[in-house]
């Protein structure tokens, strides 16, 4: 007799496998006929891994192989370093018909600029640009970073509004992409882009555009990650824009960032999302004195109005607490004013250290019995 598992049951079992970066999964491929479609699809969803103008050629070849038989499972491209002044590239990228690869959600691209080179005009370099990346129309995941070494300028807000389809929005460190200015208005962000992972620089300019472009309401999730003290007023602006759609929100103030004696948590008005779910407020600036002690904090939590609050993390200096302290942040993190709360992490600045959240489980008895108390982990 032929024991048969439901086709169902075995694709959720190579899901769960295939989130393990240890498990077998090419070996899942050769057990039966029916575990093929489902590893092949994980297995080839990044292939290749990494796109440089060394491997570049070769996934030409494989993709205009009569034999290729993977062009369906790819859902993910990572250009590590795509140079818009190397014209023999960007000709083997659309001889290599990227169109077929119908299936392409996210996309990631390093831009590289040696210091040899003559900065492009930025007409030349959205052409260059639309040309390698302007077949995937359907890519709902945009990561941009760069390294540029002249004085060459991005047009990065053209650039993510030739994405139509845009969900999820990551730029990380970009130096040389061009100001925000009232023209670029006119470019019209893409209509279903809803999350924002921001860092550095790019606050400023892009919530400056999705502010003037009235986007900003259509946004539940934001990130800002190394933010810079001369961007506060646009992201406050876009904080209001946003309003209650907001359901995460994550600001990490960098080293850089001169807080001067300002209270962090009254930088920012949260009385606005009465809908959040997740809150991580982080604090390393240089300029800070008060690194989130209690006299921050526990009024910061008391009006704090998100009965829907699911995840709250707070770089909180344990040094500065007394017993008092911990029991009235122990009560009230417990009460009813957070009845859906299910993750606390109030990560110091040494998060990593084991004692340090052994110390917070014994003062925080309440939280730690239920299970909501969890150890401090690394920033985005």
């Amino acid at each position: 007799m032929v024991f048969r598992l439901p086709q169902e049951l075995v694709d959720l079992v190579i899901d769960f496998m295939a989130e393990d970066s240890l498990s077998p999964l090419p070996n899942c491929a050769l057990v039966c006929r029916s575990w093929l479609p489902r590893s092949r699809s994980h297995l080839f969803e990044d292939c290749p891994r990494l796109l440089d103008s060394n491997t570049i050629p070769v996934f030409r070849d494989l993709l205009q192989s009569p034999h290729c038989t993977f062009r369906s499972h790819i859902r993910m491209l990572l250009f590590s370093r795509w140079e818009p002044h190397d014209h023999s590239t960007n000709e083997i990228l659309l001889a290599a018909g990227l169109h077929r690869l119908k299936n392409v959600r996210t996309l990631h691209v390093h831009v590289f600029m040696p210091k040899e080179i003559e900065a492009m005009d930025l007409n030349s370099f959205r052409a260059e640009f639309l040309m390698a990346f302007g077949n995937f129309p359907a890519v709902t995941s945009l990561r941009f970073s760069s390294h540029i070494r002249n004085d060459q300028r991005l047009p990065l807000i053209e650039l993510v509004s030739s994405f139509s389809a845009l969900k999820k929005l990551t730029i990380c460190e970009m130096p040389g992409f061009e100001p925000y200015s009232p023209s670029s208005v006119m470019l019209m962000p893409p209509q279903r882009l809803r999350c924002l992972h921001l860092l550095a620089e790019a606050p400023g300019p892009v919530l400056a555009w999705l502010h003037a472009a009235e986007h900003l309401p259509q946004v539940d999730s934001i990130t800002l990650y190394n933010l810079r003290s001369e961007h506060i007023e646009i992201v406050r602006a876009a904080l209001q824009q946003v309003g209650s759609a907001l359901r995460h929100l994550e600001i990490t103030l960098n080293i850089l960032f001169q807080s001067t004696g300002v209270d962090t948590l009254a930088l920012f008005d949260l009385s606005l999302h009465p809908e959040l779910e997740v809150l991580n407020i982080r604090d390393s600036s240089s300029g800070s004195s008060q690194d989130f002690g209690p006299e921050q904090v526990l009024p910061f939590m008391t009006t704090l109005t998100a009965p829907k609050l699911e995840k709250l993390v707070l770089e909180v200096n344990p040094w500065l607490y007394g017993p008092s302290d911990w029991t009235e942040m122990d009560a009230l993190l417990c009460s009813a004013h957070f009845p859906c709360l299910q993750s606390v992490i109030l990560a110091p600045k040494d998060y990593t250290r084991v004692e340090v959240h052994e110390r917070l489980r014994a003062a925080l008895p309440l939280l730690d019995a239920g299970g909501l108390l969890q150890p401090g982990v690394r920033p985005w």
